[in-house]
């Protein structure tokens, strides 16, 4: 594991998710330590940002700061309108937050299972 890099990480989601709200909402980052095929999950009824561990070590930092803005996202649209979907007014969002519009990641997951 590159913990520099998942330090990094979770750096950049707890700046991004006090910048957009969520921390003063209650929300919090966690890492997912069990999944290997979802990257990234907005759980809104515990008020988390979920980023799979494993997938973040095994991609460029990059990548997983477009998934936490991703997440971030979600979370932002479920508390402006009361759900999420990945719809023109999420990726209106998207736009606004500064991630890709995209609804999945390629990944390495063949890699990691």
């Amino acid at each position: 594991m590159d913990l520099i890099k998942l330090h990094k990480v979770k750096e950049f989601a707890l700046q991004k998710m006090e910048e957009w709200g969520l921390i003063e909402e209650g929300w919090s980052f966690v890492w997912d330590t069990r999944a290997v095929r979802r990257y990234g999950q907005c759980r809104y009824r515990k008020r988390e940002i979920g980023i799979t561990k494993v997938l973040a070590n095994l991609n460029t930092i990059e990548e997983t700061k477009d998934v936490v803005l991703h997440e971030i996202a979600h979370a932002r649209d479920i508390l402006n309108r009361g759900y999420t979907k990945h719809d023109k007014v999420w990726k209106e969002l998207c736009r606004d937050i500064g991630c890709s519009e995209k609804a999945t990641f390629d990944s390495f997951e063949d890699d990691v299972i």
